[in-house]
């Protein structure tokens, strides 16, 4: 996930009550797909497409959202973070329960497994502990934590995001490859803890891909030549990396992303043999502190839809990539919704209503957007 206390702070931020079975359609602009099969049905390209979960296990996610995901998708995000909850207590076993319990639910769906993540420093960041650490226990800890994790479903999960943000943005501080050099894992470790940690999954999970995770790098930028230079440099020294996740987090209100720039960008790491996951995709469609009366209009929902349109589309005309994951999927479990929960969200107090659902807590009335239609429409024109 995009480092929440940095690039989320550059730009971040009623219905009538209708019972329903699942969801039903935004009433104005109204919207005329029939429902009768979930996004996962719809005829074309085969691709994943899912969204992510985080919770205990899939018996604490509310039954809303497990009978959406069921419905719509044929793969999912498992979150695991070391700093927020997978590993509390270096002296105890990593805490893994909950990741169980919905690998096992998402196995029973026939849905394939994006775990996310086995390294992920800037979360680590917030563990009292691991900052504490001295620097020569840094290297055995990471592997036991990663070896544990990748082991634990080893056969189970399709593809792991290993290192998750490791690269900086313009502006920072970095070294040659362009990672960043502030993290507790680079200057304990040195700049190879990233290699490392690829080698020490593929050990622990020999089936499972095995991605670099990144954002701000979808479209040709400065960013996406350093990543782009830097997997081509790991697959020459040997690490077993197959791909690479571009998180595609649309945060700009108000603008559409350049797509001939992502598109000739994903062709870039496509023509270097590299698999592309578009592993985090959310649109914000407008800023709000009173999520009951400012809601996303007209215009801001039919602009939303176009970007997860024009995405979708983008996704699958381009053959290496093999998934479209959703960052949540319904807006007020999204982490650009204030406290929505505890897993790295950013509570600035503003709302932008960035996935294709309204709704999602439990009790309340999951409802499509525009947004989903645009989804569909992109998908059903790839038959």
């Amino acid at each position: 996930m995009l480092a929440k206390l940095a690039f989320a702070r550059i730009l971040l931020r009623s219905m009538q009550s209708i019972s329903i079975l699942l969801f039903i359609a935004v009433s104005s602009p109204a919207s005329s797909y029939p429902y009768n099969v979930g996004l996962k049905d719809v005829p074309g390209r085969e691709i994943a497409i899912g969204g992510a979960l985080f919770a205990s296990g899939a018996n604490g996610i509310p039954h809303e959202l497990r009978t959406l995901a069921e419905r719509e998708f044929n793969a999912i995000t498992g979150g695991v973070y070391m700093a927020y909850g997978a590993y509390p207590n270096r002296s105890e076993p990593p805490v893994l329960d909950g990741f169980d319990a919905l690998v096992d639910w998402a196995t029973h769906q026939r849905m394939r497994v994006h775990g996310h993540s086995l390294l992920y420093p800037a979360a680590n960041e917030d563990l009292q502990w691991w900052r504490e650490l001295p620097d020569h226990q840094a290297k055995p800890v990471l592997r036991h934590y990663i070896q544990n994790l990748a082991s634990r479903q080893a056969g189970k999960v399709w593809v792991w995001d290993v290192v998750n943000e490791a690269l900086a943005d313009d502006g920072e501080v970095m070294d040659s490859d362009g990672l960043r050099t502030r993290y507790k894992e680079y200057q304990a470790i040195g700049k190879d803890y990233v290699e490392q940690a690829f080698y020490w999954a593929k050990i622990s999970d020999p089936q499972a891909l095995l991605i670099i995770n990144e954002y701000g790098a979808e479209a040709q930028t400065a960013k996406a030549d350093r990543l782009l230079n830097y997997v081509v440099k790991l697959r020459k020294r040997g690490v077993p990396i197959d791909g690479v996740g571009f998180q595609m987090h649309q945060l700009n209100v108000g603008a559409e992303p350049e797509y001939r720039s992502i598109e000739n960008n994903l062709q870039r790491f496509a023509d270097h043999g590299f698999r592309i996951f578009i592993t985090e995709l959310d649109v914000s469609s407008t800023i709000s502190r009173n999520p009951r009366k400012e809601r996303p209009n007209h215009q801001e929902l039919m602009l939303q839809k176009r970007i997860y349109k024009n995405i979708t589309d983008i996704a699958i005309r381009q053959p290496a990539c093999d998934a479209l994951f959703l960052w949540e999927f319904t807006d007020n479990y999204s982490w650009l919704h204030p406290a929505s929960r505890d897993l790295g969200g950013v509570n600035t107090g503003e709302f932008s209503f960035p996935t294709p659902f309204f709704g999602g807590k439990t009790g309340e009335a999951i409802i499509a957007k525009p947004a989903y239609d645009g989804i569909r429409e992109a998908l059903s024109s790839s038959q």
